[in-house]
């Protein structure tokens, strides 16, 4: 289940990138921030 969500999640980062790069930038802050949450 994790796997799809990260799978899931990198597509919709990638299709955020390709419409709007800022926010994409934005998005991948906060999926690190939340990774950093998980992880520590």
């Amino acid at each position: 289940m994790k796997i799809f969500i990260a799978v899931v999640t990198s597509t919709l980062l990638i299709s955020a990138c390709a419409y709007d790069p800022v926010h994409y930038e934005q998005l991948r802050m906060s999926e690190n921030a939340q990774h950093m949450k998980l992880n520590g």
